[in-house]
């Protein structure tokens, strides 16, 4: 039978979630903490194993959608050497000035003074 409730995550995953419910704060990943690595290292346990240790996983955790979009434009642009990004039709990718630019809905873009 199939319950309502999705499973307990693993504990690393659930002592996030409490302190974030109790401290109730906004930090950023750039001041790491043993929990965040708790977390990665759980990650890492369901992704493939890496062959040598030049392909192991990096992680980076980001705050929101659009700052994820932005890590990843930056690092598509830093891999391919190439500036051009094409974004889905009807699609929000954020409001930074790096993802306004992929935002097709009129309504969603803003005029920027020049």
């Amino acid at each position: 039978s199939h319950s309502r409730h999705p499973p307990d995550p693993p504990s690393p995953l659930r002592r996030q979630r409490q302190m974030c419910i109790r401290d109730s704060n906004h930090t950023t990943h750039l001041y790491m903490t043993p929990i965040t690595f708790e977390l990665m290292e759980e990650i890492n346990k369901h992704l493939p194993k890496a062959a040598s240790t030049e392909d192991e996983w990096v992680f980076h955790f980001t705050n929101s959608g659009s700052e994820a979009n932005d890590f990843a434009t930056l690092c598509a642009r830093a891999y391919t050497r190439n500036h051009s990004i094409v974004g889905m039709r009807n699609g929000y990718h954020g409001m930074t000035e790096g993802t306004r630019g992929l935002v097709s809905v009129p309504g969603w873009k803003h005029a920027v003074p020049t």
